[in-house]
């Protein structure tokens, strides 16, 4: 094996530790994935890159709201929104972008899950403390959820939910 198999093995073996680890946390919230419920790093990247597009492009198809950056009137928006979200909807599966998804790839999972234990949810996303957005979407992007940050303050965005 020559060093750079052996660097991509290695690198393969701490993504799928911290895809684990991951798999434990979410298990403690009653949310069971497994090593098939991560989407490849790279994929991911580029997902998000297409949905960042997507939104700014949807115009008119897409509700925002603005608020100062607080976890807590975040968390009570998502409230409020799963509330008006139909169950059937809630029961697709969705995919969660996170503030570790370069090192371990973007989750599938049910809108159902994030819902389960938001608050729980928007602290693993990263955007608790700032570090990444709250993005949540359908995987061939017809609805999802979006909050994004900035300097003063966060735009929620949602779109496809109640169509």
């Amino acid at each position: 094996m020559d060093i750079n198999e052996r660097k991509e093995k290695i690198k393969l073996l701490q993504m799928k530790s911290k895809r684990n680890n991951i798999i434990k946390d979410m298990k403690t919230k009653e949310i069971h994935l497994n090593l098939d419920s991560f989407i490849e790093p790279q994929y991911s990247y580029d997902l998000l890159r297409k949905l960042f597009n997507k939104i700014d492009n949807l115009g008119e198809n897409k509700e925002e709201s603005k608020f100062e950056h607080s976890t807590y009137k975040a968390v009570n928006q998502l409230r409020i929104l799963c509330k008006k979200i139909p169950k059937q909807l809630q029961e697709n599966q969705v995919i969660l972008f996170h503030l570790n998804y370069l090192d371990t790839g973007a989750i599938i999972l049910s809108l159902e899950d994030i819902f389960r234990d938001i608050n729980w949810i928007v602290n693993f996303s990263g955007y608790s403390n700032g570090e990444f957005d709250f993005v949540v979407v359908e995987p061939t992007f017809n609805f999802g959820i979006c909050i994004e940050g900035f300097e003063y303050w966060d735009i929620l965005t949602i779109w496809g939910l109640f169509k």
